[in-house]
């Protein structure tokens, strides 16, 4: 049997890949959609490469339709808590 060298796994390089050539309102959803945890506006921001200001609109947006909760009811009921 050969060793063969597993793949190197760029998991940075992978998400800036997937942000590229997305709006900030889809960016800041997929950002906001993959949280397991309270996570503060900043932190969204940094992930979702846009300014705090940018963000808050569009977290407010899904707030108010209720997507956040549901997510999280969601994810909660998958878990089993």
């Amino acid at each position: 049997m050969s060793e063969e060298t597993p793949p190197e796994l760029n998991l940075t390089g992978e998400w800036e890949t997937r942000l590229e050539g997305r709006t900030v309102p889809e960016r800041v959803f997929e950002v906001a959609m993959a949280l397991t945890a309270p996570t503060s506006v900043m932190e969204i921001a940094e992930r979702a490469d846009c300014a705090t200001a940018e963000v808050r609109p569009h977290l407010e947006w899904l707030v108010e339709r209720g997507l956040d909760s549901a997510h999280r009811a969601h994810r909660q009921h998958v878990a089993g808590v």
